[in-house]
């Protein structure tokens, strides 16, 4: 019986030691949320918003705005075609982006529509 009870701890034992260890790896993620605009204080709808060097990322909503979890001490890029892409340090959890037009880039966008409306 002895025997049993001993493994019942330990098992117990190594279960609170792993909670343990992803509350202490999700604490160091930091909620951020943000909005992208263009110049003229436009939001971007559809601009990609990832965590540099990982595969954590966001995409804005109707509104420019987004929200993204951060681990501690990585940068964000920030990219939509036709426009400068940012890598910035979040300073703070509550961003404002302004893109800039990439005049350079704007030659190579070839914009392909077919339909018919009555």
């Amino acid at each position: 019986m002895k025997h049993k009870s001993s493994n019942l701890g330990r098992k117990v034992g190594i279960a609170l030691f792993s909670m343990a260890l992803c509350v202490c790896a999700n604490a160091q993620d930091r909620k951020v949320s943000g909005q992208i605009l263009d110049e003229n204080g436009e939001p971007i709808i559809g601009a990609s918003v990832k965590v540099q060097n990982t595969q954590i990322g966001s995409i804005t909503d109707f509104d420019g705005k987004f929200t993204i979890n951060v681990p501690e001490g990585k940068k964000i890029t920030v990219s939509y075609i036709g426009y400068l892409g940012q890598t910035i340090t979040p300073e703070g959890d509550n961003l404002r982006i302004v893109l800039l037009e990439d005049t350079q880039s704007l030659d190579e966008v070839v914009v392909v529509g077919y339909g018919t409306m009555k």
